[in-house]
């Protein structure tokens, strides 16, 4: 059965950035996580269940890109994670989505496309919950 509001972890170490994406987010109901650490990402990930996942690939100590493999190891590896980053480059897409992304949004971000990717994801978990 879906939650009555979702919770997104938001991993993004600019601040402007994470916070125009909480902002975003919470005026459509849903209930935001921000770090902007890997690592804490991972522990976060441990301690509460999300049901979506918005990645910046560009990260401090741990990049996106490790943060994807090592969260293919953990409880909620179903949980879809939605890479937003500032590379454009080809390459980086084939590997986000190799690593388990299953989008991949470019910055800077249009609000409204990123708001319909985040309710198709949410409705794809959903129906896969309720089977």
């Amino acid at each position: 059965m879906p939650r009555l509001q979702p919770v997104v972890l938001v991993i993004e170490d600019d601040e402007l950035v994470s916070l125009s994406l909480r902002s975003l987010l919470e005026r459509h109901r849903i209930k935001v996580v921000v770090t902007s650490d890997g690592h804490e990402a991972l522990e976060l990930v441990d301690r509460i269940q999300f049901d979506l996942i918005l990645l910046d690939l560009m990260l401090p100590e741990l990049n996106g890109f490790q943060f994807l493999r090592a969260f293919q190891h953990t409880d909620q590896e179903d949980v879809p994670v939605v890479v937003v980053t500032s590379r454009t480059d080809p390459v980086n897409h084939f590997w986000a989505r190799r690593l388990g992304a299953v989008e991949y949004i470019e910055k800077p971000v249009d609000g409204d496309y990123l708001i319909e990717v985040v309710d198709r994801c949410l409705r794809q978990r959903d129906d896969r919950a309720a089977l």
